[in-house]
């Protein structure tokens, strides 16, 4: 090993001791940094292999791989497991610098159906913090660290039932955490998702649930989702971020958004700085029971074709030009909703339906 290399290593493990404290009750680790983890199922590293090294346990039909510092060294994966069905458990380890390739991470799962990623600082990696891709079901991601990455902290991409939760997923690139395509019915909930470019973005996925999320100074915009079908979005927080706190994009339809607070979004960028906006084709959407207030420029605003949305019983409060704002939207129902210090406009629309809201 040569002197630069040894130096890097010196530099790394110092930043890794430096975030400890905020990880808690770390653990004892192995300072596992030269030999990352490779597992494939239906291979030859399978999971009979792995039991017989010293990272790996078995109980009671469960595999453990815990208390590990891991570096990719900017060349691969962290630790990659794939074609895999039998229950295991990926705990309280440090994981970073993986490779810059596209479908690269600090934790990459592939085909994998069972697993539990608990405890983990996937930050400072150089794509992804937590990669999943290509069938993973029934897995479940709680209480991770993942922060400062190239690209985004937790990625999935053609994935369906599994459960993301209570992650701190901050100062990520590319976006928080990102649904590529055909994610469907998955529960995202109580994550901090803050200084993102985007903090939750979805895309072409449906049936999923979305809530009690807090997404905060996020760049562009605390949450996007496009081309988005049957989903609730509700009891979220989007606050301060840079354009719009909730962007419903491009054909999204029969989606719930309820029960979210929604404030002080917009100011940083030149245009389109709303609270919610629905945009493109969106339609048959239900907005109800949200406190919306003091963004930029409207509180909700339904642009270009989104038409027979519900928007009721919402608090809209306070902003620069309207609460509620229609162009080229026809037949919504505006009903019950109390509006302080802004109105209701609507502009090239037909067969919109206005009653009992309470304008102050």
């Amino acid at each position: 090993m040569n002197k630069k290399r040894i130096i890097g290593e010196v530099i790394l493990l110092v930043l890794i001791v430096s975030i400890m404290p905020i990880i808690g009750n770390i653990g004892l680790y192995i300072d596992n940094t030269s030999d990352p983890i490779f597992i494939d199922g239906t291979g030859s590293q399978d999971w009979v292999w792995a039991e017989r090294q010293p990272w790996c346990s078995k109980i009671n039909d469960v595999y453990y791989i815990e208390n590990l510092i891991i570096s990719g060294r900017n060349a691969r994966s962290c630790i990659e497991i794939r074609n895999s069905n039998v229950i295991f458990i990926i705990n309280n380890c440090i994981v970073y610098d993986s490779s810059s390739s596209i479908n690269e991470a600090g934790i990459k799962l592939y085909n994998v159906n069972n697993a539990q990623l608990i405890n983990n600082n996937c930050s400072y990696n150089n794509r992804a913090g937590i990669s999943l891709q290509n069938n993973c079901y029934n897995n479940i991601i709680s209480n991770n660290i993942v922060c400062n990455t190239v690209s985004s902290g937790i990625h999935l991409d053609d994935c369906d039932y599994n459960t993301i939760s209570n992650n701190n997923v901050n100062n990520n690139g590319y976006g928080g955490i990102y649904f590529n395509s055909n994610c469907n019915s998955n529960t995202i909930s109580n994550n901090t998702v803050n200084d993102n470019f985007r903090g939750i973005w979805l895309n072409k996925y449906d049936n999923n649930i979305i809530s009690q999320n807090s997404m905060r100074d996020n760049g562009h915009v605390g949450m996007i989702l496009t081309n988005c079908n049957y989903n609730t979005i509700s009891s979220n927080s989007a606050s301060n971020n840079g354009q719009e706190g909730v962007y419903i994009w491009d054909t999204c339809h029969n989606n719930i958004i309820a029960n979210n607070t929604i404030s002080n979004n917009g100011g940083s960028m030149a245009d389109n700085e709303f609270g919610l906006l629905l945009r493109n084709n969106c339609d048959y959407n239900t907005i109800s029971g949200n406190a919306i207030y003091d963004n930029a420029e409207y509180g909700i605003h339904l642009k270009y074709h989104s038409d027979n949305n519900i928007i009721s019983n919402n608090n809209i409060r306070r902003h620069i030009i309207n609460g509620i704002y229609l162009t080229e939207s026809n037949l919504n129902l505006i009903t019950n909703n109390t509006l302080y210090q802004n109105g209701i406009q609507e502009i090239l629309c037909e067969g919109n339906y206005f009653a009992y809201n309470d304008i102050i």
